[in-house]
């Protein structure tokens, strides 16, 4: 049996009266427990005391649970892979083949070399491009030919381009089809190779201006020679009408080596004149 308070009189009684003994107030039914009212100050405190002390202990549990260490049961239970003892046998230790490799020379020891091949010097004629150019045009004016190697209009007058290098650039024309590039060393103004560019134009007169240009070449570069000797140049070059026309060739004839190429979608002849040693076929394509 429990007890509930009568709302008329606040009086506590039975739940199972059908009505309240004190004020009469009738019941249709047991009425269930109903919250009492506010107690009086001294009862309200001491229940919101005890209320904030529940509290406080709930909220130590917590916090004690949040930092109890786990059981040893759970700590048994956590695996233990042998992954971690197998990592330290990565061996790292193959430095030894390393450092006797010879990729592990140091900056230093290679430096002087790279050195020694920067500083040799180009391998260079025995004339200037003044002097050439006084060459060639004696040559052209003895075969009759009707033009001069003159500057470029592109170059100053006097013109002198330097490249990257340190060499010196000079740009000439020869006729309306044919040029050159003559590269000389800064320094001494000796020409260290001679790049020219023959045309072979559109009428028979421009394919014989082709011709003689390549003569007065030679003649340039190797007044030596004889006119049939001259012509064993071209041959070699094969700069003749043959079945090897325009084909990569190279012909030295004393201090001089001759490289040809043919470019015959551009039309082109490409003659590259230097110092002799060992020939290298420009390929211009």
């Amino acid at each position: 049996m429990a007890l509930v308070t009568c709302p008329d009189c606040g009086k506590k009684h039975s739940d199972q009266a059908k009505s309240c003994p004190e004020c009469g107030r009738p019941y249709s039914a047991p009425q269930p427990q109903t919250p009492p009212l506010p107690p009086a100050k001294k009862k309200g405190g001491c229940l919101k005391t005890a209320l904030i002390a529940v509290g406080l202990l709930l909220l130590v549990g917590i916090i004690a649970g949040a930092f109890q260490e786990p059981a040893p049961e759970e700590v048994t239970l956590a695996p233990r892979t042998p992954a971690p003892e197998a990592e330290p046998a990565a061996e790292p230790a193959p430095a030894a083949p390393v450092v006797n490799s010879p990729q592990a020379a140091t900056p230093e020891a290679t430096e002087p070399e790279a050195q020694k091949e920067e500083k040799s010097p180009e391998p260079e004629f025995d004339f200037t491009r003044e002097d050439f150019q006084k060459r060639f045009n004696a040559a052209a004016k003895e075969l009759q030919f009707q033009y001069q190697l003159v500057a470029s209009k592109s170059n100053d007058t006097d013109p002198a381009a330097p490249t990257p290098d340190g060499s010196i650039v000079w740009g000439g024309t020869i006729g309306k089809n044919s040029a050159c590039s003559v590269f000389s060393d800064a320094g001494s103004k000796k020409i260290q190779s001679i790049l020219f560019f023959v045309g072979g134009g559109q009428t028979q007169q421009d394919g014989l201006d082709a011709v003689i240009t390549l003569g007065a070449i030679i003649m340039a570069m190797s007044p030596e020679l004889a006119p049939d000797q001259r012509r064993g140049v071209l041959e070699e070059l094969n700069l003749l009408p043959t079945a090897n026309f325009g084909k990569p060739a190279n012909a030295t004839r004393g201090k001089v080596t001759y490289e040809s190429h043919a470019n015959e979608t551009a039309g082109l002849l490409f003659i590259t004149v230097k110092p002799a040693g060992e020939p290298t076929i420009i390929d211009v394509r």
